[in-house]
């Protein structure tokens, strides 16, 4: 599962040049206006993947007919929401698409390229919601594998179709029709594995009822991602223009990238902070151990690359990338502070309060449209990030202290902890970003001097901040754990560790 999903963001991330250079600055821009699209689209969904899991665990999964009840039920209602948001696409999708700039193909008008998507997404969502019986039933290796291939082969299809055919709406169609093939070859196989079967007599609206309400607090969570890293695309490209998404873009897609990273590893340890909350132990221990390795991280994979993104982002994309800069130092401070925060989702789960995480996000999102609003019409596209900066941080800040205040702990004093313990860290970043800055005249004639430039400046900010955490004893027992398992990096801090 971890391999496949740093093989699909290494993926992504090699094909924004590749599409770049293919579709041109603002064509390119309308491409990501749609991806955007997309996840507002996938919304739609209101949490039934997560949802199913639930219902067929509470329920016996490997029954045919249990299964059959559950899937009936939520393909029921993903239908009922589709044709109702179907007649709004519809009546939208003109002034809409006129609004965000979107340009004219040959195949596809402005509206009917959202119109195409919007049915694409339905498309992906009605067979993939079928999937969720293979995490039921714990075959989540044939759940990644699929995953791995709808999106791999998809962008090579679009990378093709793109290097031959330079045209967005051909893009847009074989990305779409290629990830549909894959996902009913999919969807027959599965269906053949755990068999099920639509049946109406199992609906009930009272099931339906229930179901879309525990997908409904679910969805916030995802609706908040959309709005932190997609809307602003959208305001962009109606305030300032298509071109503007495009060193948006690049920047975002970056910084959502190495967000995912410690997202997705320290989602790994719900079952250990679950198992501390429910058998009653003293488990702000945890806490503070697992918010220390969070700091770490937003170091490592936030702060760091922060200090080297102009050498870095015009290395990968050229001049596109270096004028999308202070769009990823914005978003990287406020991810930094978010990433400090995932402790804090992880023990709110265990306690049972995600009302908090609902009631938080909602104020999240408000934060960033109204933020976002005004200060895009001042600072343009770099106005569109700190918005959403300054959303993310007050909104994991709020994390912090609704989760201090509930268990009667000091979030000053947890601050403080951090601090002390991380200052030579973000000592070594400011020196490194000093050190960028005296050195970019020099290279940025080419990007080919960039990109080794930025390697190692990054790989000797890295090797300072491991050195001087590991001389002066500031590695725990969980950050020597997970470093061991970089070869080379556990037995250099060992023989560190043995000589001090």
């Amino acid at each position: 599962m971890i391999g496949s999903r740093v093989l699909s963001i290494m993926v992504g991330l090699l094909g924004i040049p590749i599409l770049l250079s293919c579709l041109g600055s603002e064509m390119y821009g309308g491409w990501a206006v749609l991806l955007g699209g997309s996840f507002a689209f996938y919304v739609l969904e209101f949490g039934m993947s997560t949802t199913v899991i639930k219902y067929l665990a509470e329920k016996d999964s490997y029954c045919d007919l249990h299964r059959s009840e559950v899937l009936s039920n939520a393909t029921s209602l993903l239908i009922i929401v589709f044709l109702l948001a179907g007649v709004a696409v519809l009546y939208a999708a003109a002034p809409l698409a006129g609004w965000l700039n979107l340009p004219d193909t040959r195949l596809l008008s402005p509206g009917g390229l959202i119109i195409f998507l919007f049915f694409s997404v339905i498309g992906t969502l009605l067979f993939r919601i079928s999937f969720q019986t293979l995490c039921a039933v714990r075959r989540y290796d044939a759940y990644a594998l699929i995953s791995l291939l709808q999106f791999f082969i998809s962008n090579i299809v679009s990378w093709i179709v793109a290097y031959n055919w330079p045209r967005l709406d051909l893009i847009l169609i074989s990305y779409w029709v290629s990830q549909l093939i894959i996902l009913y070859l999919s969807w027959l196989w599965v269906r053949r594995t755990v068999p099920w079967s639509y049946r109406p007599g199992l609906t009930s609206w009272a099931t339906i009822r229930q179901m879309f309400l525990h997908g409904f607090n679910l969805q916030f969570s995802d609706m908040m991602y959309f709005v932190h890293f997609q809307f602003d695309k959208m305001l962009i490209a109606g305030f300032v223009g298509l071109a503007q998404v495009t060193h948006y873009e690049c920047a975002s897609r970056a910084g959502q990238a190495l967000r995912s990273i410690p997202g997705f590893g320290l989602g790994s340890f719900l079952p250990t902070a679950t198992e501390k909350y429910s058998s009653k132990q003293d488990f702000w221990p945890a806490y503070l151990d697992l918010t220390r390795v969070a700091a770490l991280s937003a170091v490592f994979l936030l702060l760091l690359p922060m200090a080297v993104s102009p050498l870095f982002l015009f290395a990968w994309v050229g001049q596109i990338g270096y004028h999308g800069r202070w769009v990823f130092m914005l978003l990287a401070a406020g991810i930094a502070i978010s990433v400090i925060a995932m402790p804090v989702n992880l023990f709110v789960q265990a306690m049972g309060r995600t009302a908090v995480m609902a009631r938080l996000a909602v104020v999240s999102i408000i934060m960033n449209v109204v933020f976002s609003l005004i200060l895009i019409q001042i600072w343009g596209k770099e106005g569109a990030a700190a918005g959403t900066a300054l959303a993310i941080s007050i909104t994991g800040l709020m994390y912090l202290y609704d989760f201090h205040s509930v268990n009667h702990r000091s979030m000053s004093g947890t601050c403080y902890k951090l601090l002390h313990l991380m200052w030579p860290a973000v000592f070594i970043c400011a020196m490194c970003y000093g050190l960028e800055q005296l050195i970019e005249p020099w290279v940025i004639s080419s990007r080919w001097y960039m990109a080794p430039a930025a390697a190692v400046l990054y790989l000797s900010g890295a090797i300072s901040i491991l050195f001087v955490f590991a001389t002066t004893g500031r590695l725990g027992e969980i950050e020597l754990k997970l470093l061991g398992k970089i070869p080379g990096v556990g037995q250099w801090i060992a023989s560190i560790d043995a000589k001090s």
